[in-house]
């Protein structure tokens, strides 16, 4: 019960819960709150520990997703760290491995550091990290680069900061908040499909794509009020900046194009010429890996290719923090 409805642990002393136990088995030697954090948070945790090690051993590379919680009226902060990882049987696995306070300045550099013992903790070195999904917060994208990983903007964040930045203001502003409404349906069908544990990032450009020719299509609506077309022409500029380089990055493009559902339908030949040239190169450097692996167990990830290449280059100073 104190991890299925996740009640802290004075719970088994409340009266109430005492009385019911009493009622239910009243032979049963209820134990207080002690023994169950000295259990789970020594023994119990240890032992689940091991076996999580155990399965992440099983994994060549792995992806990340990680975010940092904030209460403003406590100022506590939880930063997360979950991993997903597909076995050699193509069993896919998704484990949080980390979520605890974290009483810091939320600073680049500090931040890079907390990821750097999160790792070493579970014993995943950095070249088995393929790449993290992170909030496109400044503090995030420098603690990225400090710690030397591959990283993407989340694309649910992006979306929630096109809409806050202009739009939400827009609207109050114009007396058109029904109409907004309406007009931000299919980007809340968009963040519960990118919200799914299930979805992929080869799902991203798609999503896009389509919230785009939502906005032209309302564009071209002849009865709707100036005040809504400016809201549509805010909204559709605004997306378009935050997605502007999504094309770029290979871990996008080159993950659209091998899922099945997609292939080459949101790419012009020449894109599609190009993915299937970086392809080759991937296939040419894994052909590689597997014939020197014998000569250092280090070759492997030396070889890697770098996918994250395409990425925006740094344009903040150093020091910089954002919210998340």
């Amino acid at each position: 019960m104190i991890a299925l409805q996740n009640v802290p642990f004075n719970f088994v002393e409340g009266l109430g819960f005492r009385r019911l136990i009493q009622e239910l088995s009243p032979k049963y030697n209820l134990r207080g709150r002690n023994f169950f954090t000295d259990f789970v948070c020594t023994e119990l945790y240890g032992k689940v520990a091991n076996k999580v090690k155990e399965l992440i051993e099983k994994f060549d590379y792995m992806a990340f997703t990680s975010d940092i919680w904030s209460d403003p009226s406590s100022n506590a902060s939880l930063p997360s760290l979950t991993c997903h990882g597909i076995a050699k049987n193509f069993d896919r696995s998704l484990i949080i491995l980390k979520c605890e306070t974290f009483d810091d300045r939320h600073l680049g550099d500090i931040i890079a550091e907390k990821f750097d013992t999160m790792l070493t903790e579970w014993n995943i070195s950095k070249e088995q990290v393929h790449c993290i999904i992170r909030d496109e917060g400044s503090n995030m994208k420098r603690a990225m680069r400090l710690a030397v990983l591959n990283d993407l903007d989340c694309a649910v964040h992006k979306m929630q900061l096109a809409i806050r930045m202009k739009l939400t203001l827009f609207c109050q502003k114009s007396g058109i908040i029904e109409s907004c409404v309406e007009l931000l349906k299919p980007f809340e069908e968009a963040t519960r499909e990118l919200s799914n544990s299930h979805t992929l990032i080869s799902s991203v450009i798609p999503i896009i794509k389509m919230l785009g020719k939502k906005l032209a299509d309302y564009l071209t609506r002849p009865q709707d009020s100036d005040p809504i077309r400016v809201a549509v022409m805010t909204l559709k500029t605004e997306v378009s900046a935050k997605f502007s380089l999504l094309e770029e990055n290979n871990l996008y493009v080159i993950a659209t194009y091998l899922d099945p559902r997609y292939k080459h339908k949101f790419f012009t030949p020449v894109t599609e010429e190009n993915i299937k040239d970086d392809i080759l190169k991937i296939r040419t450097n894994i052909e590689n890996d597997v014939s020197n692996s014998q000569i250092s167990p280090n070759f492997k990830a030396a070889k890697k290719i770098k996918m994250g290449d395409s990425l925006v280059k740094d344009t903040e100073q150093p020091g910089t923090s954002g919210t998340t």
